[in-house]
């Protein structure tokens, strides 16, 4: 288990928080092993575990299930990659599928209303950023003013690990020349002249 983590970390350069539930759910499999091998189980074996009452006597939720499920189909497809079992013992196993949910946060007339209103510098750069190109609230917190323009964000963590570049010019063109999205923008320079005054007060 050890050196599957430290793969994760170093091949796969999965993030301190993924590197944290691939732990979390490990550790709690091979104390309910109760001294068997990792290596020596059957996918029945998984199931039970993945269903497996909880401390506080509950039933797992879907979302738990499903984190769990991806945790070990990674370990034992690793397992089975690396030669330490002769077949994949975790494949075909399958979690509830999510309940689908609408990622809109709040409607588009109430988003607009905010867009417009009178705020600093650091707001606006933070609901653009989050509204316009999708970064996560632990991404706009991550980031350094020297990784932000009015054209780009480059070599800021995504989720998962890793880092990557968003050419912000671009997806403000995309608002501007679409006729859906247009009205929710209003106007660029809200968020460019934002990011401008954050720069130079920074």
């Amino acid at each position: 288990v050890a050196t599957f983590i430290r793969w994760c970390a170093l091949g796969r350069e999965r993030s301190p928080r993924t590197l944290d539930s691939y732990r979390y759910v490990l550790a709690h499999l091979v104390r309910w092993l109760d001294r068997r091998s990792v290596t020596g189980v059957s996918r029945r074996d998984l199931e039970l575990f993945v269903l497996r009452t909880r401390p506080r006597g509950g039933t797992p939720s879907s979302a738990t299930k499903r984190r769990e499920i991806a945790v070990l189909r990674s370990f034992y497809g690793w397992l089975w990659e690396e030669g330490y079992t002769a077949q994949h013992l975790a494949r075909g196993l399958h979690g509830p599928k999510a309940k689908g949910r609408d990622p809109k946060p709040i409607p588009d007339d109430v988003w607009k209303q905010m867009w417009l209103f009178d705020w600093p510098a650091e707001v606006r750069v933070i609901l653009g950023l989050a509204y316009f190109g999708g970064l996560r609230r632990a991404e706009i917190w991550n980031l350094t003013i020297d990784q932000l323009s009015v054209d780009r964000l480059d070599n800021f963590e995504r989720k998962g690990g890793g880092s990557h570049g968003l050419p912000l010019g671009v997806i403000l063109d995309i608002y501007e020349r679409s006729d859906l999205l247009q009205p929710l923008l209003v106007d660029r320079r809200l968020l460019t002249d934002a990011i401008v005054e954050l720069q130079a007060t920074c």
